[in-house]
């Protein structure tokens, strides 16, 4: 008899400790559904291709919740993604590129090629979250205006 006990103890102590996992797990608040979020990155009034664009939400319970949203703008500087809505600071940076024309490796002489502003012009301020001057608010519409000036 004390041994059918202790097994119906155990088995209660089991069922409370799984009945407190799936309440806590229901207390946690999923985020917000995503919108979308598109705009173009200028320097100078011009576009900046191959630009990683980075929102980090500014809002604690979001940041536990989601990954940052990231997009690379094309050579038109523009660039789409999707986040819910919130406060963001928004982090710029430059992947390395490869730069080689194909005529110089191949031994042919350098042909003229027009100079685009390029990634490489974002100052060093714009790829930390704690350092970036970019902020911006994405509503609960989305926003697919958004201009991201480079100073």
């Amino acid at each position: 008899m004390d041994r059918e006990r202790l097994l119906i103890a155990k088995r209660a102590r089991v069922a409370s400790v799984v009945a407190l996992c799936v309440i806590a797990g229901c207390g946690v608040p999923k985020p917000p559904p995503p919108v979308s979020v598109a705009g173009k990155v200028l320097k100078q009034g011009k576009p900046l291709a191959t630009v990683v664009v980075r929102f980090w939400p500014e809002d604690p319970q979001l940041q536990e919740r989601i990954k940052p949203a990231t997009a690379t703008t094309g050579e038109d500087g523009q660039f789409h993604c999707k986040t819910p809505p919130g406060r963001y600071k928004v982090t710029l940076f430059a992947p390395p590129q490869a730069n080689l024309d194909p005529q110089i490796e191949s031994g042919a002489p350098k042909s003229p090629v027009p100079r685009k502003p390029t990634a490489a012009s974002i100052p060093s301020g714009y790829q930390s979250a704690e350092s970036t001057p970019l902020s911006v608010e994405v509503p609960p519409g989305g926003k697919e205006d958004l201009v991201l000036a480079v100073n």
